[in-house]
């Protein structure tokens, strides 16, 4: 009898296990989504400059109220990364067309001495002028129709975007470098737009170029200006003015890493940036005045955190 119940019990187990991940399929499931998403927050993401936002997650991303733009910063043992998504069109207009820099202050003081200016108002403005008949940016996207002139916002976006070929590089050296968007061992660059006409810049600055390594330093300011036109650029500008900034939080994010990742605030409102049928308009102020936020970024030392 003994026998029996033994040979009962070994022909129930393996039958019950087998059938153990179809009564439970569920809870495993969930438990498996929610694991991957604490493994994600704990493992430095694998950036590739592409101008793609594949790799950066949602949380990462800070919203600018000015600007309308978000932004997302990282790093790892070798390069700083950082990435706008763009989804408003007045808004990818006005910076393809007046120009827009990238600071970076390792003394985490503001200051606008060392960075990148991309895109280039200049070579933008003179490539539309030299292709277009003397068109400016504005004039190149129009069409006519119904006696009213339309803008058709996608060719405006492609005849701007062929003139971003080149980048100027200010304060690492003497004189400053103007060089392409992929240059080994330099600052690249990439953007593109996605399915939604969100435009994304994406940037990665080796440590090599800034001399520091992220043990070095826990805390740089990282400022962007969308530039002004011309007779208005000058007066609205207040170096090193700290009002309007914003900040990552810099707290100890998931993982216990130090800051940087997993600290960060802010949130695409509603899951995402928007789309072209819930863009607000720029007025004709915000289209002429230069606009400038910073973000305080907590770097990650990932040998020590990971």
């Amino acid at each position: 009898m003994n026998n029996l119940r033994q040979m009962k019990l070994l022909f129930t187990i393996p039958c019950f296990l087998s059938l153990a991940p179809l009564l439970f399929s569920f809870p495993l499931r969930t438990s498996s989504h929610m694991l991957v998403i604490i493994m994600n927050d704990t493992v430095p993401s694998v950036h590739t400059t592409d101008g793609l936002a594949n790799e950066w997650k949602m949380d990462m991303f800070y919203s600018d109220h000015d600007t309308t733009v978000f932004t997302a910063i990282d790093n790892d043992d070798n390069a700083l990364y950082a990435i706008l998504a763009i989804p408003e069109f007045s808004m990818q207009s006005k910076l393809m067309r007046n120009g827009m820099k990238l600071f970076i202050d390792l003394k985490a003081k503001k200051k606008t001495g060392h960075g990148v200016e991309f895109p280039i108002s200049e070579e933008v403005n003179n490539f539309i002028k030299s292709n277009f008949s003397g068109a400016s940016g504005g004039q190149a996207g129009q069409s006519q129709q119904d006696g009213k002139k339309q803008y058709d916002k996608k060719m405006l976006r492609q005849i701007m975007s062929l003139g971003m070929v080149s980048m100027k590089i200010f304060g690492f050296t003497a004189a400053g470098t103007e060089q392409g968007l992929k240059v080994p061992g330099s600052i690249n660059i990439a953007f593109k737009w996605d399915t939604n006409d969100v435009m994304h810049i994406e940037y990665s600055i080796p440590f090599k170029l800034l001399n520091i390594q992220p043990a070095d330093r826990s805390e740089v300011d990282i400022g962007w200006t969308v530039n002004g036109t011309q007779r208005l650029q000058n007066t609205n500008r207040e170096e090193g003015d700290g009002e309007g900034s914003h900040h990552y939080s810099g707290g100890e994010g998931g993982g216990g890493n130090g800051g940087g990742r997993g600290g960060y605030g802010g949130h695409r409102g509603g899951g995402g940036y928007g789309n072209s049928s819930s863009q607000r308009k720029m007025t004709a102020e915000e289209m002429m005045k230069e606009q400038t936020y910073w973000i305080k970024y907590t770097l990650v030392d990932v040998k020590k955190a990971f």
